[in-house]
């Protein structure tokens, strides 16, 4: 029962009183995620606490200069457009991992890594900026390297295009969903590009480029792809992939689970308190939060 998710645990445990009380055992609150927004080039931190939606400010004086790619694991990738500078660094030990230089004018419109830069695991994955009509080049750094491999891609196809939504992280590949609503993947090993088999989801084309990585989001949770879309909406639109018949379904909750948005790195945890479950939180540009309960019929509240 531990494998499952926190919604199929809540089902299971009717089924008799001892599936019951080993539910009730399993219960556990862990640590949220931190909510962070930093200001480029300014030593200025908001983080927010979500349990009661209020920001503070902190001052990491030593913190690397751009702005963040991507977070996980308790670590920051930083990068700078104009020194082309690319650094981890970890709030709370303050420790910086500087990785080697970009040595190209192109810009970086996606970044992501697997696991922390300490760890052997860890690989840094890139997309440079390009036109629509054309295929960006990957560049992949991973411990020890002193320079970015770079991975060209001569073959057009619609699911390798600028501009992508968050990425994903997930056994060893990274997904994005481009702005036409194709989801495609990279294999790390074989350092390769495909297409998912997924028919194009139609409520990506529908939003206008200046709005789309501030209003989709997408995560991975229980080995499904879940997306949020906030533009245009009154209420946050979820949906769910299913890997079976390669399609995209509406859905009205999460299962049980929190769904955490960000510009950056989205998740999904489903081991937090009741009152967060079927909740989905995204973050304000004051570096507050707003947050949605799925199953209730109410507006936003701060």
């Amino acid at each position: 029962m531990s494998s499952l998710c926190s919604g199929d645990r809540a089902r299971a445990s009717g089924v008799c009183r001892k599936w019951r009380d080993i539910e009730t055992s399993l219960k556990k609150t862990n640590p949220l995620p931190m909510n962070v927004r930093v200001r480029e080039n300014n030593d200025l931190v908001h983080i927010c606490d979500l349990t009661r939606c209020l920001s503070k400010r902190i001052i990491f004086p030593i913190r690397p200069h751009g702005v963040v790619r991507y977070a996980k694991d308790g670590w920051m990738l930083f990068h700078d457009d104009d020194t082309h500078a690319m650094n981890f660094y970890n709030p709370q030990s303050t420790e910086v991992v500087e990785l080697p230089k970009i040595l190209s004018d192109d810009l970086v419109d996606m970044a992501a890594f697997s696991a922390p830069p300490t760890s052997p695991n860890c690989t840094v994955f890139l997309l440079l900026l390009t036109f629509r009509d054309e295929s960006p080049d990957v560049l992949i750094w991973r411990p020890g390297d002193m320079v970015w491999i770079i991975v060209e891609y001569c073959k057009r196809h619609r699911s390798i295009t600028s501009t992508w939504v968050n990425a994903v992280v997930r056994n060893g590949y990274f997904y994005c969903m481009n702005i036409d609503g194709y989801t495609g993947e990279f294999d790390l090993v074989k350092c390769s590009w495909k297409a998912l088999p997924y028919e194009p989801l139609g409520c990506a084309r529908s939003v206008p480029l200046y709005g789309w990585r501030k209003s989709v989001f997408m995560a991975d949770y229980d080995g499904k792809f879940f997306l949020v879309r906030t533009y245009g909406v009154a209420q946050p639109i979820v949906y769910k992939s299913d890997g079976i018949t390669c399609t995209w379904k509406r859905v009205k909750h999460l299962d049980g689970a929190t769904f955490f948005a960000s510009t950056t790195t989205s998740l999904i945890r489903d081991d937090l308190p009741d009152a967060m479950k079927n909740c989905i939180y995204i973050p304000q540009h004051s570096g507050g939060c707003i947050y949605k309960h799925l199953e209730r019929r109410s507006s936003f509240r701060k």
